[in-house]
């Protein structure tokens, strides 16, 4: 539902109401401009008027639920139904303060379904011991297991309450669901067994350690021919007859 597209919607302070007497009274035209004006900013008129319905997950417009789930970090399913959404919505800070807790499990499975699930068991446990190198408690593998009794004729989307489930449970511990309805035996499509987790791809083997290589020895160094400097002609000074001559 948008608020524009409800009809007949009336602004309670119409634009001409605050112009002057004279236009009121004398200018049809500028009433007619003011009044299209009134159309189409009744609809934030009545916004402003239900802000605090707004800001309510129990009275908001449905969609407006996808800004209020924004606001808390939730991220909604598009399958879930209408009191679905508003009820998570309403629910999801104090959801994230017992999140991945017994109790955090407990209040999610009853804003989802509406009914709290019978039990709760996870592999840990706690012991105190006197003795050193006790065995420890609980199991080697990390486990939760969580057994609801929906009431009958509620249809329950089994699939989409594990994954729900499965972003409040640590990433290494696996999630066991057992659903069935109240009177009835557990259905065929609940596992017996943990669901398991999403399995990591298989690491590849290391390959064979390279032989070394051979560098080859460096070429041998070529000196170069020593310097040897060009010696001058002897120097020959003229005698006192080659100077007479020259004169």
């Amino acid at each position: 539902m948008t608020r524009a597209g409800l009809e007949d919607l009336e602004a309670p302070i119409p634009i001409g109401s605050m112009l002057p007497g004279i236009y009121q009274r004398f200018d049809t035209n500028v009433l007619d401009l003011t009044a299209v004006l009134d159309e189409v900013l009744a609809p934030i008129w009545a916004v402003l008027d239900c802000y605090d319905a707004y800001i309510d997950p129990a009275l908001a417009p449905f969609d407006f639920l996808d800004l209020l789930a924004e606001w808390v970090g939730l991220a909604v399913d598009r399958n879930w139904n209408e009191e679905q959404t508003r009820c998570l919505v309403a629910r999801a800070v104090e959801l994230y303060r017992w999140r991945g807790t017994k109790r955090g499990l407990a209040d999610l499975v009853e804003a989802y379904i509406g009914v709290k699930p019978s039990d709760i068991t996870d592999s840990g446990g706690v012991v105190w011991s006197s003795t050193p190198g006790a065995a420890a408690p609980g199991e080697d593998l990390p486990a939760v297991r969580i057994d609801i009794v929906a009431p009958k004729g509620v249809a329950i989307d089994r699939a989409r309450l594990v994954r729900l489930l499965q972003s409040s449970v640590p990433a290494h511990v696996l999630l066991s669901v057992d659903l069935r309805h109240d009177g009835g035996k557990k259905t065929a499509a609940d596992p017996a067994e943990p669901v398991p987790a999403v399995e990591a791809p298989p690491v590849a083997e290391a390959p064979p350690p390279l032989s070394p290589a051979v560098v080859p020895p460096p070429p041998p160094s070529i000196e170069p021919p020593p310097f040897i400097a060009p010696t001058p002609p002897p120097f020959d000074p003229p005698s006192d007859d080659d100077l007479a001559e020259e004169s």
